[in-house]
């Protein structure tokens, strides 16, 4: 694809897998191993990205990044084994895309990966059916929308566990981290 062209490919690899491994990196921060949690909140995740896919019309270089994404869905699976490598590529994503597309880009992508991260956070339970919440679940998967559209960073839903909270501050440090003057 055009917009990744001139990238590496371990450039490539961390700007296309990162909006899937961040949000399996959240799944991961409140998690217990092999439960349906798990299978609730990939699904959460994938069903997050094609809303992403389908939102930012406006920012291409993010729709083109999260159909790369899901187009590689096939190695999720692998790509699980780098989440201990998250907030490190990260870090490095933002100042590649800092360098190569610009600050407009970078500051996007920045605010998409905090924002996935956040909706799988918050999306815990939202794909089980319970009759006497399905409204609460409807209205939470129609407001990804335009969730995904404002351009701020603060947590939102009220739903985050404790751990979770303490994961987001820690990716929004990395991110403040990875723009400011000192980790040039």
């Amino acid at each position: 694809m055009a917009w990744f062209q001139n990238m590496g490919d371990a450039e490539k690899f961390r700007i296309v897998s990162l909006p899937f491994r961040v949000g399996l990196w959240m799944s991961l921060a409140d998690d217990v191993p092999g439960g349906q949690d798990d299978r609730d909140e990939l699904e959460a995740l994938e069903r997050i990205l094609r809303v992403i896919a389908k939102t930012h019309d406006q920012t291409p270089f993010l729709q083109a990044t999260v159909h790369e994404t899901l187009k590689y869905k096939k190695l999720w699976k692998k790509w699980r084994g780098y989440n201990e490598n998250t907030l490190r590529d990260t870090h490095v994503a933002l100042r590649e895309l800092l360098k190569r597309r610009g600050a407009e880009d970078m500051k996007v992508y920045r605010i998409m990966l905090y924002k996935i991260a956040e909706a799988v956070a918050a999306a815990y339970n939202e794909n089980a059916y319970d009759p006497d919440k399905k409204e609460e679940k409807e209205s939470f998967w129609e407001g990804l929308s335009s969730f995904f559209k404002t351009t701020d960073m603060k947590q939102r839903y009220l739903n985050i566990s404790e751990p979770e909270a303490k994961a987001l501050e820690r990716l929004k440090q990395v991110m403040v981290k990875s723009v400011s003057k000192k980790a040039s």
